[in-house]
């Protein structure tokens, strides 16, 4: 594990003289803050250390493989950050591990922003919207001019706080968005364009393996009338891998493995659960899309005879590239990207996808430089062209990689980016003076305000959900604080990441002022933020996706559904069979290796989907022993029973689910786990 420092202890000492006193003891071993081989090798020791709770998992790593690979990709980017940086050793620690120094910072929302007073701009928001839902003042000649000054306004002191937050300075000045960027050339790269297998029958289902208890069989599909629903389909953190190799290692010396590279083994020729996803599979779940629901243009399957339903647009919400870190190149990268596009433009090309830019979409993984990486924002802006009929709408993405679409009247899409966010980019974190930054918070203020004063309802995307671990404190806080002023403007929160399928609350947050931190009103959750299930196995996961049903008429949340395949069932199908087998055998296996998991609420047993009772939820994963074993077992798609005992498990899982904010999460552990013991 320690090879990579040991190997390059004279690269440790480099560091050390840029920012003095960066380096912390973690188990007698000397580590950076936010040390490159933590971040990227083992980026939760720290916080499994600091929670005792969570039991910390040794992983034997060939560092003479993977470090200077590493070292290659990473070093030289993070030497030249840390020379720009004005930010002090503490300053720093605080920036990318505050969320883990818990006997300072846990049950903190964080500094947002410093040195502005939030009560001003949470006040200033909340005004806003009382005065859009009253009558407004007789002497006013034009009553939506005035609430769209008003509104203005008060999103420009958020904005201007935001920047004052990222600047050091309370005078900057938000910035219109900048004119469109002529497109750079980027590296060259090769398209697959092998359609995805249809089926004209519905696929059967192959049966579960048994678990220590009983997973609730789903219901059918509820028939909607045509327009009485709006149904979103999910498809996130797919880390598609084209250097995946059946019958390799599957329990190799690095995090990734099932490449030819790590010698012979058992890898299935549908994947494995240390692994990235085959192609083979990827392409499995379209085909089974294809025979089971309809949508605009599927000749497959129609309204009536499709047994899932309906899909009328998707979320698309990053993490294309595979995991392999060590390996990766921009034309990897973009290949895996250009791959998932097509598939979604043959298999449903009447349908609007709607994209996110995920940590594993840029190159190198995680890092993203306004300064340097035009190249990357300009080939997403061509990629996700399709999806765009008005050009215009694509500005932003080659300006920061985030957008706005209408989906229908009354309901718009906002996708984020996560590199802006990601606390692992230390490209943002360092180097605050960037102008696109302050660009991308004033499309925002624009863009919400105008959603505000239209009275539109927001879906919301991205990859890496506020709250995170792996989210800077300032753009957590900020986000936070942004939903919680205005509850009701989002109907979904969707994100991924974290390979799990989780769910957490939002809390409204108090005004703080000058001298007194916001701090989170525990018992006030106001919305729900949703990580979808991936389509990657890795990480001890069953491939999945997820659909969303929204009322089409209020756009509030009715239901969802999640669609798993069965990755030890497929395997052990193929395996069966006479070798070697055919492409169309495993393509069968395939197919009908996929089924419905779940369906929200009659698995959990909810009258609806309200904030309130996703907060219940939560204290049912506490105390009721069958729903935490439940909801541990559906949170990695049925790959095996997750028993949950609720002392430790349930706690855990109650403290993430009960809070989007990582500080609140682990205060609540530590809290509850010293209160039992």
């Amino acid at each position: 594990m320690y090879a990579c420092e040991q190997q390059y202890g004279s690269l440790l000492e480099h560091m050390e003289l840029l920012v003095p006193n960066l380096l912390i003891l973690v188990n007698g071993v000397h580590v950076l803050c936010f040390c490159l081989f933590l971040v990227f090798v083992f980026p939760r020791i720290a916080i499994q250390i600091a929670v005792e709770t969570i039991p910390v998992q040794t992983v034997p790593i060939n560092g003479s493989i993977i470090c200077p690979l590493l070292s290659d990709r990473y070093v030289a980017p993070l030497v030249n950050a840390l020379g720009l940086t004005t930010l002090t050793s503490e300053e720093l620690c605080e920036y990318f591990d505050y969320c883990v120094v818990l006997n300072k910072t846990q049950n903190r929302l964080g500094q947002f922003p410093p040195p502005y007073q939030p009560s001003m701009v949470v006040a200033g928001l909340s005004d806003t919207k009382q005065r859009s839902e009253r009558s407004v003042r007789r002497d006013d000649a034009n009553p939506r001019t005035y609430s769209v000054k008003r509104a203005t306004r008060a999103m420009g002191l958020f904005a201007n706080a935001l920047v004052s937050s990222l600047f050091g300075s309370s005078t900057t000045q938000v910035p219109r968005t900048s004119k469109k960027v002529q497109p750079t050339t980027e590296p060259s790269t090769h398209q697959h364009d092998h359609p995805a297998r249809t089926s004209r029958r519905h696929p059967a289902r192959t049966s579960r393996k048994s678990s220590a208890f009983a997973l609730p069989v789903p219901s059918t599909t509820p028939k909607y009338a045509p327009g009485e629903t709006i149904r979103l389909l999910q498809i996130t953190d797919i880390n598609l891998d084209m250097a995946y190799e059946p019958n390799s290692n599957t329990n190799c010396d690095q995090l990734v493995c099932c490449h030819a590279s790590n010698g012979p083994g058992t890898a299935g020729p549908f994947g494995d659960y240390n692994c990235n996803t085959p192609l083979r599979t990827l392409r499995s779940l379209f085909a089974y899309i294809n025979a089971t629901f309809s949508f605009d243009g599927n000749t497959h399957a129609n309204d009536s005879t499709a047994p899932n339903g309906r899909i009328d647009y998707v979320l698309w919400t990053g993490n294309n590239g595979p995991l392999d870190i060590w390996n990766s190149s921009w034309n990897r990268t973009l290949e895996a990207n250009r791959l998932v596009r097509d598939l979604f433009l043959q298999t449903m090309p009447n349908v609007t996808v709607f994209p996110a830019v995920g940590s594993h979409d840029v190159y190198p993984d995680n890092l993203f430089n306004y300064n340097t990486d035009q190249y990357i924002l300009d080939a997403y802006a061509d990629l996700w062209s399709p999806w765009f009929p008005n050009k215009t709408l694509l500005e932003p993405v080659q300006r920061f990689g985030a957008y706005t679409q209408p989906i229908r009247p009354g309901l718009r899409l906002v996708a984020t980016n996560s590199y802006q966010s990601n606390k692992y980019n230390y490209f943002v974190a360092l180097d605050r003076a960037q102008p696109r930054t302050t660009e991308q918070i004033a499309f925002f203020t624009e863009t919400f305000t105008q959603a505000l004063m239209a009275q539109e309802r927001l879906v919301i995307i991205g990859n890496i959900a506020p709250g995170s671990v792996d989210v800077t404190p300032t753009y957590s806080s900020g986000a936070i604080q942004f939903i919680a002023a205005f509850p009701n403007s989002a109907v979904l929160n969707v994100y991924g990441y974290v390979h799990r399928d989780l769910f957490s609350l939002i809390h409204a947050v108090t005004a703080g002022n000058a001298t007194v931190e916001p701090d989170l009103i525990v018992d006030q959750p106001v919305d729900v933020v949703f990580s979808g299930p991936p389509v990657s196995p890795n990480s001890q996961v069953n491939p999945s996706f997820r659909v969303y049903t929204l009322n089409g008429t209020t756009f509030e949340l009715i239901d969802h559904e999640t669609y798993t395949f069965d990755l030890t069932g497929a395997n052990a199908a193929a395996a069966a069979l006479s070798t070697p087998a055919t492409d169309e055998q495993l393509d069968d296996i395939a197919l009908r290796s996929w089924a419905k998991l779940y369906n929200l609420k009659e698995t959990y047993n909810m009258t609806d989907t309200s904030v309130a009772s996703f907060a219940n939820l939560s204290q049912r994963i506490r105390n009721e022993p069958e729903v935490a074993n439940l909801f541990s077992t559906l949170a990695v798609g049925a790959s095996a029973p997750v028993a949950c005992p609720l002392s430790t498990c349930g706690v855990e899982h109650y403290c993430a689910t009960a809070f989007s904010v990582i500080n609140y999460v682990f205060g609540c552990v530590v809290g509850l786990s010293s209160t039992s013991s």
